[in-house]
């Protein structure tokens, strides 16, 4: 009689864990103690492991006999859980052993065997494997030693692929190589030099100033330490004219001062993060005035979590006041700042929505169809959330400034918070107060209230104290006390002012030969208001302490209105870009702009972005928003629906009312059919059309079509008499000679008057259609295959005529 083969089985560790056994999940091993045991049997299943040992190793601060009653419970569901306990796990009385002989494949192994290999494909799979820590969920003692490591194993893996690369002059895989070390020790600066050399090597010196940035504001934020020699002296080669020493704006400005007055604060997120992260999925909205420290909250929150929950991931995403961003924007965001996981192709098809370069990177991936109905909306929110969640990895996603977040989004969040009742998952959102949110965030608020999902932190004033102690912290020194009253009385406490007001120079009478005063107070205004004068005059100090090329480079990329890329800038500019990157460092070390993500900038506050803004002429103003369109156009030339609302904006802006109606009519289109976001696609349409009022010589024609269009998506939102209003308009702007157009705008209306019971208005206008449409052409039949165009269309229209009026009939017969 043959032997029946043993059932093969799967074990991964790496990231989280993870049991295939006879092609099926095991799904039952969910406590991390569970867990924890499974992956120490699995580890050292080459030799018995004795029960003494394993109940001093689990329970260290237990007496033995209850260590030893704690693993025999431990053990009892352990036995449970597993689909064949008696085949995978042998015990007796003094030891237990993962069954040795057992044929398993277990990804820690496959990782090692693959990391001592020297052939490039081996150890490119070895990084593969290595998925994440790990069993990042358990925080024994025993299982750092290896968690650690193995995490060496993969930065050294790394470096010798990266190295590899280079020796074989691809440096696309060395960069990518060296994008990936960083990101897998975002501490180790070394990493971030081989980066910066790279991209040096391939000629992109703005990718590598990017990076010594992003490496700069680590090491102060996590460790409160400047780059080392070597890493300066990488940054002082990408410009070319050295920095004078004795000039202030040579030497980076701190990123990040000392957090102060806040202690309560930071207390209560790190409960709410406890909570959500032991399976309670629930948001956190901070809500206060503009520079309050809302965002600096949620940046403290991230920092504390990843240095104790290194297993977190972290991801960033922000609204934006300036119009023209298409639906799931802080969605895309999110999803671009890490790699995707594994994911069946109906769930990338969904995703590839949001993300069209999936299209490219999987040529097989059918593009997705349009949404229009219900269940498909649906499905993209679950493919969303598979993506955003993926393992069981604890989430933290942060979304600064919902009261500008699109109101898709914010429907996606409340779904995404439902999604899984268990998730380890923390939303935090950061909330100005004193500006008109979108509809839906009230929507999204309420919801969570009733379900218990959200916690509300109101976010105040420093006091006196602290505020005194930020100011000694951003001068350097304490600040003296006849200054401290009067900076209090005229910043009201608002962190943003008083770093302003210092940096400015206003407390620095031996540097700027003026004392503060309450003439140069600012007030903690929002920006639904205008700047108080007084502050403007701070930040606009500020902004004065540019070399006047940077702050012409900052006057750009305040017009591009959001986050910005160094590619967008440098198109934009019409400069070398060796002068664009000494500007835009400029700008960095002056803390004018931050590195934002993994290759692009934000200013370090809207109040910045707004002032300098506002300091353009309005002849410079238009000349940059034409130059910012035109980059976007050249940049997304092979995906334009994605920033089709932006460059529409800036062409409005620009005073270019044609391509700005062309762009708007296309993200309409985009958000209807690619998004089925309808308010939007009305948004978008409504703005077209109102350039098309204003436009001196506008063509009838074009205005028609688009308000037809307006029509069409008004009907679909069962708004019915604004629709009619948008046909009517179309109808008076028609030449009377197009009878076919006409006809279908009265069916078009009557479709209103149908849609609400009104059947007799219906058949009115049904009749009026056929009236505009006339008598057939003469000489053809319907369907006639020598029927020109014309002739066709004229057939097509009495046709759907006619049968729009004997659905009429048949819904007065029912009624």
């Amino acid at each position: 009689m043959q032997d029946t083969a043993p059932t093969p089985l799967h074990v991964e560790l790496l990231g989280n864990l993870r049991i295939i056994y006879g092609g099926a999940p095991v799904t039952a091993i969910h406590s991390p103690r569970l867990q924890a045991l499974l992956a120490y049997l699995i580890l050292h299943r080459a030799a018995p492991q004795a029960r003494r040992h394993l109940a001093y190793l689990f329970w260290p601060d237990s007496s033995e006999g209850q260590a030893r009653t704690n693993l025999r419970h431990l053990l009892h569901d352990l036995q449970h859980a597993l689909p064949d306990d008696e085949t995978l796990l042998t015990t007796d009385s003094q030891t237990v052993q993962w069954q040795p002989t057992l044929p398993v494949t277990l990804d820690v192994a496959e990782f090692e065997r693959a990391a001592a290999a020297t052939a490039r494909a081996e150890l490119e799979g070895a990084v593969a494997l290595y998925r994440g820590a790990l069993l990042p969920g358990c925080y024994d003692d025993w299982i750092r030693p290896e968690r650690e490591r193995l995490h060496r194993l993969c930065a050294s893996t790394l470096e010798r692929l990266i190295a590899l690369a280079e020796a074989e002059h691809d440096l696309a895989g060395a960069i990518a190589g060296a994008e990936h070390l960083v990101r897998h020790d975002p501490m180790h600066e070394a990493a971030y030099r081989t980066l910066m050399r790279l991209h040096g090597l391939n000629g992109d010196r703005a990718a590598a100033l990017h990076v010594y940035h992003r490496c700069a504001s680590m090491l102060r934020r996590e460790l409160g330490v400047p780059p080392d020699a070597a890493t300066l002296a990488l940054h002082q080669d990408l410009l070319t004219a050295d920095v004078d020493d004795a000039d202030p704006a040579g030497r980076p400005a701190p990123d990040r001062y000392p957090l102060v007055g806040r202690a309560a604060d930071c207390a209560l997120l790190h409960a709410i993060w406890r909570s959500a992260r032991a399976g309670n999925p629930q948001m956190v909205v901070l809500t206060g005035d503009a520079g309050i420290g809302k965002s600096r909250l949620a940046e403290e929150l991230a920092a504390w979590v990843s240095r104790h929950d290194p297993a977190t991931l972290t991801v960033t995403a922000r609204g934006y006041a300036a119009e023209g961003d298409l639906p799931y924007a802080p969605v895309a965001s999110w999803l671009r700042a890490r790699p995707l996981p594994a994911l069946d192709n109906v769930w990338l098809t969904e995703i590839a929505r949001l993300l069209p370069e999936l299209l490219t990177a999987h040529p097989a991936l059918p593009s997705p169809e349009p949404l229009q109905q219900a269940w498909q909306r649906h499905r993209l929110f679950e493919a969303l959330a598979r993506a955003l969640l993926g393992d069981r990895r604890p989430r933290l996603l942060i979304l600064d400034d919902l009261q500008w977040c699109d109101r898709d989004t914010l429907a996606w969040l409340h779904y995404l918070l439902r999604f899984d009742p268990a998730a380890p998952l923390l939303l935090a959102g950061t909330l100005r107060t004193g500006e008109s949110a979108p509809p839906g965030l009230a929507t999204l608020l309420d919801g969570l209230r009733r379900d218990s999902l959200v916690a509300e932190l109101e976010v105040g004033p420093l006091d006196a104290t602290a505020t005194t102690a930020l100011a000694g912290h951003v001068a350097g020194h304490p600040l003296d006390a006849e200054l401290a009253e009067p900076l209090f009385r005229g910043s009201e406490g608002n962190p943003l002012f008083v770093v302003e007001m210092i940096q400015a120079g206003l407390a620095q009478p031996s540097r700027t030969g003026e004392r503060w005063s309450g003439e140069h107070a600012g007030t903690a205004g929002t920006s639904a208001q205008p700047l108080p004068a007084r502050v403007r005059q701070v930040l606009e100090r500020r902004l004065a302490q540019l070399s006047p090329a940077a702050l012409e480079l900052a006057e750009l990329a305040a017009t591009i209105g959001r986050r910005f890329d160094f590619a967008c800038l440098h198109a934009a500019a019409d400069a070398p870009e060796a002068d664009v990157v000494r500007q835009l460092d400029e700008l960095w070390r002056r803390r004018i702009v931050r590195e934002h993500g993994a290759d692009g900038y934000d200013f370090s506050h809207d109040k910045l972005r707004e002032t300098a803004y506002q300091g353009l002429s309005a002849a410079r103003r238009r000349l940059l928003h034409r130059r910012v369109a035109g980059a976007l156009e050249s940049l997304h030339a092979g995906a334009l629906d994605g920033v089709s609302g932006q460059i529409g904006r800036h062409y409005e802006q620009a005073g270019l009312a044609a391509p700005a109606i062309t762009y708007y009519c296309r993200a309409a289109q985009a958000s209807q059919q690619v998004y089925d976001a309808r308010e939007d696609a009305i948004t978008f349409y409504r703005r077209a059309l109102a350039l098309l009022g204003e436009a001196p010589h506008n063509d009838p024609a074009t205005a028609a079509h688009v308000w037809e269009l307006l029509g069409d998506v008004l009907h679909l939102t069962a708004q019915y008499e604004p629709a009619r209003e948008a046909f009517q308009h179309a109808l008076s702007l028609l030449d009377t000679a197009d009878k076919v157009t006409q006809a279908d705008l009265y069916r078009k209306l009557g479709n209103t008057w149908r849609e609400e019971r009104s059947y007799a208005m219906a058949r009115q206008v049904y009749d009026a259609g056929l009236q505009w449409l006339g008598e057939p052409p003469a000489g053809h039949a319907a369907g006639q295959d020598h029927a020109d165009t014309s002739e066709r269309r004229w057939w097509q229209r009495w046709i759907d005529l006619q049968l729009e009026i004997v659905q009429t009939h048949y819904w007065i017969g029912e009624s």
